[in-house]
Order: C-alpha cells, then structure tokens, then sequence
C-alpha cells in the first residue's frame, strides 16, 4: 500500500523541477520530497489539518477519489493554459497512470477482506472508471500534441483599426410624406370699393280709402279666452237633498287634482241636509279620493267616492222620539260625479250629484241612500 501511494504521488511530477520542502515530516533530500512539493505546489495534496503529510499512513480510497479529482482538475487547467508537454513527461504520466491501475486491482482484491472497511465493490469500479478517464486524456493529448494542433484561448482583441475612407453615395430615398400645413398669414388690405349699383325701383303702396259716412269702420270681436285650469280648486254653491222632504243648504269644498297622476284628494262641509232621516239642520263633514277622467281645455268631468259623518245641530228631534238630536247622527259613504267650465281668471261653474248611503235610521228603521244635488262657483290656482 505505501508503494502504491510513492507511485501516485510520483505521477503528479508533470515536470522534473526542483521544489521546495513543503511538509514537516518529510525529511531533508527524501527521495519522494520533489514530487510531494510539486504536488502540493498544484494544489493536488494539501495535507493534515496539523501541517503533516504522512506518508506511511495507509491510503484509502476516498483520499484516491479526492486525489485523482483534482488531479483531473490540474490536467484541464493545463490544458487550457496550453501547457507544453515534453514527451518524457507524457511517458511518465502512462506509467503512473499504469501503475496507479495496478494498485488499484490490487486493493479491490484486498477490500474483500478488510473488516474495517465497508465500502461495498463500486467504489473501487469507479475509481477504475476514473483512472481509465484519466488514461484516455492523457493518450487524447499526447495525440495533440503529435499532430501540433494544441493550440491555447484566444487572445484579446486588439485595438480598433483606423477608419476606412466613405463609400461613394447611394441613390436618393423616395420622398417622404407632406408636413402639416403651416399657420394662417396675415390678411391682407381691404381692396378699394366698387362702383355703387342702381337702386331697386320702390314698389308703390295704394292708400288706404279713407272710411265713408256710409261704411263705419267694424270692430273686431272680444274673444276671452280661459285661463289654464289649476290644480287647486275652492267650491261654494247651494245643496239639495232628497227624500220625500226636500233639504236646501250649502257647500263647501277643497282639493288637489292630478295627485298621482288623474287621482286627486278633495274634503267638503255640508250644511242643512234635511230630509226624513233628520228634520233639523245639520253639519256633514266627508271626505273623497277624485278622479279626473276629461280635462280638454276650460271644461272638465271627473268622479268621486268616499265616507262621511253627519251631526245634528238642531235641538231636540220631536218629530221622531223625542230623544236628543246628538242619537240621530250619522255614518254615511257614497260616490258622486261632477262637471265644471273655467271662464277666466280661474274663476269657473259647476254641477254635481250623488247619492249617500246612511249606515243610521230613525229608530227601528233601516239605513237608507239620500241623492244630492249642488251647483255653484269654483276657483282654481
């Protein structure tokens, strides 16, 4: 095995120089000492942590892996650098090559047998795959270096050359596209005026006759024309209810048109029904949802319906119970339909009617439906 290590480390020596003593433990003139510094030099063999080589230290196989790496390493850097190989080196380098080889069979026959070593057969196969690689470099080069064609990197570039002379000209391009119009000039002077024309000839316009005794200047006719119907209205005009007895009285209303569209809102006091449900005066208070189905100009129509409350006002009801007015009061609900004409200002005419049904009779009676009829003034805003 020492062998073995003195015949590897030998093959490192690409060039017989002499070198320095890098180990302590080397001694002075050894007979391996050149090639344990050249080794060391290439950076192959660093050696212990402690400074040492230990050289009769036995050799395994992990320190041969690291060793040929970087042997491997060291042949491409010199290659690259375009090392000159003599063919003495080359010769030495195959027969280290060999030798390592040998060695190598040799400890893969004694691997089997090492208790203490582990390592299983393909390590070593891959130490001989290493050393062949090696081997077929090494013939690879030594082939180059015959046939001279081991050339190294390319050199820098070198500086620019001087310009050369210009080419003669080139034909002309094809014109480019127009630019944008430029700004307005200034105008220019106000020629001088031309020759005035002739005027046109003046159309002669006949007098107007003068009005006669015989014929009197006639007066065109007043038109009064209805102003536009509002939507605010105010009524006020007489009541007549029926039944059997005829009641006169008044009434008085407001209300809202077009609300929701044609849908307006109206309330209305009642004074003097009378008939046979109350023989006294009364106060009718109601209240109704309208709808203004004709609105052409200054005449309109439109329905309602709603409810109401009447109250006795008169005293006492002798023609009935002779109970107190107040037991004679009154729910009732009905609908009524209506017309009205603007005439001007806002101010216009109405008609209506309707009936009312009463939910309260005389005593021991039944409810009853009472017409109405009123007519009177309205005003619109």
């Amino acid at each position: 095995m020492k062998r073995f290590i003195v015949v590897m480390l030998a093959a490192f020596a690409l060039v017989g120089a002499n070198a320095q003593q890098s180990f302590p433990d080397i001694p002075s003139g050894h007979w391996a000492g050149d090639a344990v510094a050249r080794i060391a030099e290439l950076g192959i063999v660093t050696g212990f942590p402690d400074g040492t080589f230990r050289g009769n230290e036995s050799f395994t196989r992990y320190q041969a892996a690291l060793v040929i790496s970087r042997l491997l390493d060291v042949i491409d850097q010199q290659i690259q650098a375009q090392a000159a190989l003599t063919q003495q080196d080359m010769d030495a380098m195959r027969s280290a090559v060999a030798e390592l080889q040998s060695q190598l069979d040799a400890l893969g026959a004694r691997t089997d047998a090492l208790e203490q070593n582990k390592a299983d057969r393909s390590e070593v196969q891959a130490l001989q795959d290493q050393v062949a690689a090696l081997q077929a470099q090494v013939e690879n080069l030594q082939a180059q270096v015959d046939a001279g064609g081991l050339e190294g990197p390319a050199g820098p570039a070198g500086p620019e050359g001087p310009a050369g002379p210009p080419g003669p000209e080139g034909p002309a391009g094809p014109a480019g596209p127009a630019g944008p119009a430029g700004p307005a000039g200034t105008p220019g002077a106000e020629g001088p005026a031309g020759v005035p024309g002739e005027a046109p000839p003046v159309a002669e316009v006949p007098e107007a006759p003068a009005p006669t005794p015989e014929t009197p200047a006639v007066e065109a006719p007043v038109v009064v024309t209805p102003s536009t119907r509002g939507n605010f209205s105010v009524r006020l005009g007489a009541l007549a209810e029926f039944d059997g007895d005829l009641g006169i009285g008044a009434r008085f209303a407001v209300g809202l048109d077009n609300l929701i569209g044609p849908i307006g809102v109206r309330v209305g006091v009642d004074y003097g029904r009378r008939g046979e449900l109350f023989d006294t005066a009364s106060v009718a208070i109601d209240g109704r949802v309208t709808y203004n189905f004709l609105n052409s100009g200054a005449f309109g129509a439109y329905v309602g319906a709603g409810a109401g409350y009447e109250l006795n006002i008169g005293g006492f009801d002798s023609a009935d119970t002779g109970t107190d007015a107040d037991d004679d009061a009154g729910l009732f609900a009905g609908a009524l339909v209506g017309a009205e004409y603007s005439l001007f200002g806002g101010l216009g005419v109405y008609v209506e009617g309707g009936a009312d049904y009463y939910f309260t009779a005389p005593v021991g009676g039944q409810g009853q439906i009472l017409p109405t009829v009123s007519a009177g003034v309205v005003y619109r805003f």
